[in-house]
C-alpha cells in the first residue's frame, strides 16, 4: 500500500508478481495483488488472484464473497451467485 501510495504502483506490482511466482501458495500475496487488481479495477487479473486462492484457502468465506463481489461487478451475475453460495 506504502509503494501504491506514494506513487511507485509499478515497483509494488512487479514486487507482488516476483513473491507471487516464488511462494505461488502464499495466501497473503494472492489476496494482496488481488485487492491492488480491484483497486486499479483490473478486474480479471483479480479474479485470477482469487481463482488461485480459492484452490489453495477455499474454505474461507472471504475468498468466496470477494470472488463474488467482483464477479458481480463484471456483470456475471451468476458466477458471482455460485460463489455466495459457497
Amino acid at each position: 500500500k506504502v509503494m501504491r501510495d506514494t506513487g511507485k504502483l509499478r515497483e509494488a506490482l512487479d514486487t507482488f508478481r516476483l513473491g507471487i511466482s516464488l511462494f505461488p501458495e502464499d495466501k497473503n500475496l494472492l489476496h494482496l495483488m488481488g485487492e491492488l487488481m480491484v483497486e486499479e479495477k483490473k478486474f480479471r487479473e483479480a479474479v485470477g488472484c482469487y481463482e488461485k486462492l480459492k484452490k489453495i484457502d477455499g474454505d474461507n468465506p472471504k475468498v468466496w464473497n470477494t470472488l463474488g463481489d467482483i464477479k458481480k461487478g463484471m456483470f456475471d451475475e451468476e458466477g458471482a451467485e455460485l460463489c455466495y453460495k459457497k
